[in-house]
């Protein structure tokens, strides 16, 4: 989806806005709302992104989830076999 359809406010012009699944009266919040919309509605079982200025944990309380931002610099110092 092209970045000029997406607004701030969790709303497209194809899907139209996007709502809190509790209460529809709701935002989503931040940038990730909609990631924290879909695993709150048990659509997923968690959602992976960044979390710069709580993009993350923001949305993630709004949804009733807990969002987690890592340590700084913890990614490098762990190896995946």
């Amino acid at each position: 989806m092209k970045n000029k359809l997406i607004n701030s406010f969790r709303r497209n012009s194809l899907y139209g806005t996007t709502n809190n699944p509790y209460d529809l009266t709701r935002i989503v919040g931040g940038s990730s709302g909609g990631a924290g919309c879909i695993v709150s509605a048990a659509g997923v079982p968690f959602a992976i992104g960044a979390d710069i200025g709580g993009s993350i944990r923001l949305p993630s309380f709004m949804n009733g989830i807990f969002g987690h931002k890592t340590t700084p610099g913890i990614e490098k110092k762990i190896r995946f076999l």
